[in-house]
C-alpha cells in the first residue's frame, strides 16, 4: 500500500496484478481455512468454559448424573482442542522443514 491507500485498495491492487487469479485464489482459500480453524478453536474454548461452569453448578447441587454427562462433554472438548494442537504442531514441523530447505531451494532458483 502506498501513502494514501487504504487496506482494501492495496488488496484490490494486488488482486488485479495477479493476471490469472491463481495467487489471489490461493490467498482467499488459505484465509478462509485459517478463519475456519480459529472459529473452531474459539467454539471449543467457549464450550469448555460453559461446561466447566455447569460442572461447578452440578457439584454445588451434588447431581451426579449431570456431573457425569458434563464430564463426558468436557472430555470431548479436550479431545477437540488436542486435535487442533496436533494440527498446529504438524504445520510447525512442515514450516521448519521448509525453512531448513530454503537455502538449497534458493540456490536452485538462481
Amino acid at each position: 500500500m502506498e501513502g494514501g491507500q487504504t487496506k482494501d485498495e492495496g488488496e484490490e491492487e494486488y488482486f488485479y496484478k495477479d493476471k490469472d487469479g491463481l495467487k489471489s485464489q490461493k490467498v482467499l482459500q488459505r484465509t478462509g481455512s485459517l478463519k475456519g480453524k480459529v472459529e473452531a478453536y474459539e467454539g471449543l474454548v467457549a464450550k469448555y468454559e460453559d461446561t466447566h461452569a455447569l460442572i461447578e453448578l452440578a457439584n454445588e447441587e451434588e447431581d451426579q448424573v449431570v456431573q457425569g454427562v458434563l464430564l463426558e462433554l468436557m472430555e470431548d472438548i479436550v479431545e477437540g482442542i488436542k486435535q487442533i494442537i496436533k494440527e498446529q504442531l504438524l504445520w510447525k514441523r512442515k514450516l521448519h522443514l521448509i525453512i531448513q530447505r530454503l537455502p538449497d531451494i534458493l540456490v536452485k532458483v538462481r
